[in-house]
């Protein structure tokens, strides 16, 4: 036999309230948030040029070869335990170069694919045991989130920055596309304004946004190669061993976070 329930909308006067912020029914409740509470920004600035050049690449041809090539991870902010990372934003600085990459090498033709192009990722790098166990080790218990969501590459959660077309060849300015990023100074246009544009165009007028990554245990945002550790960066043609792509200018670079109590 079947039942047929029907409910009394809630804004009813026979309707019974439960307060579940109240500790009395709640026991678990958390406070009232305040102010002190409420989100905060990680930040970085990076001046590549003070950079070595060997911690500064996005990958390198290990050998002359056509072969795909593994791509670096480049941390760049550390999350704290029990943080959310909303979204990551890049900017520019006045007066200094602006963000930007730079191939050297035997480069022309180096591309990720005939359909893709060299995209820079901003990815999520997280611990899978805390760092006050007495077994942590960095090399083995930090675990790079390379599922594609919403939109983006594989290792670009928060979004990605494409530096050339679609399967053109890599130049030695490798410059980041042009809507993505503006100098900060009177040539600058909007709406971007000095920020490095994370978000990439689907098809007709979508726009494809950041998805937020929760940090139980801490961890960092990185970047990189989209698709990094997966052999992503491919030849065209066959490259000198020691090709590679690596950053340029200065970045700042803020992610907004919230913080969740144990």
């Amino acid at each position: 036999m079947a039942v047929d329930l029907k409910f009394t909308p809630a804004n009813s006067s026979a309707a019974t309230v439960f307060n579940l912020t109240s500790t009395d029914i709640n026991p678990e409740a958390a406070p009232t948030s305040t102010p002190r509470q409420g989100g905060f920004t990680l930040r970085n600035r990076i001046n590549f040029t003070n950079v070595a050049a060997a911690n500064k690449k996005l990958f390198t041809c290990a050998s002359t070869s056509s072969a795909a090539q593994v791509g670096n991870v480049l941390r760049v902010l550390e999350v704290p335990e029990r943080v959310q990372v909303n979204a990551v934003n890049i900017y520019a600085v006045r007066d200094e170069t602006v963000p930007g990459s730079y191939a050297t090498g035997s480069a022309s033709g180096l591309h990720a694919d005939a359909l893709a192009s060299l995209a820079i990722g901003v990815g999520v790098e997280q611990r899978s045991v805390p760092t006050s166990n007495a077994s942590y080790s960095a090399l083995t218990d930090l675990d790079l989130q390379l599922t594609a969501l919403n939109g983006m590459g594989a290792g670009a959660q928060f979004g990605q920055i494409s530096c050339d077309k679609a399967g053109a060849a890599v130049t030695g300015g490798a410059t980041f596309t042009a809507a993505q990023v503006e100098a900060v100074d009177s040539s600058m246009t909007a709406p971007e304004l000095g920020r490095v544009m994370t978000q990439i165009a689907g098809t007709g007028s979508a726009i494809y946004y950041a998805t937020p990554a929760y940090f139980p245990l801490g961890g960092y945002v990185y970047l990189g190669c989209t698709n990094v550790g997966t052999g992503n960066v491919s030849n065209s043609d066959a490259k000198a061993a020691g090709t590679y792509v690596s950053l340029t200018g200065t970045w700042e670079i803020q992610a907004d976070c919230q913080y969740v109590p144990e």
